[in-house]
């Protein structure tokens, strides 16, 4: 296998491990009446970026396409039509939802691209090499 894909390998297995984190937190907040549909797919990307040992475009997408797909699913699941609640009603009539829940759907899909493509480590000041950092003469 190519380094690159075994690179991304655990960045993939904290996109998933997000999204089924940002589904219950989803359902959680559904408890609640609060619909933050944002956080299935911030979670995608998040758990990614964690994991990833460096920067990957290719992985970004796959986050982003994940992320739409887990943000549709949490929503369906958590806010069904009361018509029918069918997962085939709510996407031929998706189109319908409340403009501010295809927002935040929309800003979960960007987050799990931006976040899932980046590696987000953690970046402290540059070190500053000192005088007993040096071969000894």
């Amino acid at each position: 296998m190519p380094p690159a894909f075994v690179d991304s390998i655990p960045g993939l297995i904290g996109a998933a491990v997000g999204g089924v984190v940002g589904c219950f937190a989803l359902a959680w907040g559904a408890s609640y009446s609060i619909n933050a549909g944002v956080i299935p797919g911030a979670l995608v990307g998040l758990g990614s970026g964690l994991l990833s040992a460096r920067p990957s475009r290719v992985r970004g997408i796959i986050c982003a396409i994940g992320a739409l797909g887990v943000g549709t699913y949490a929503q369906w699941a958590s806010f069904p039509f009361v018509a029918d609640n069918s997962f085939g009603y709510f996407l031929s009539h998706f189109h319908q939802q409340v403009p501010l829940v295809l927002i935040m759907l929309a800003l979960g899909t960007y987050l799990g691209y931006r976040w899932g493509g980046d590696a987000l480590k953690p970046v402290g000041p540059p070190r500053v090499a000192s005088r007993n950092d040096g071969p000894s003469a």
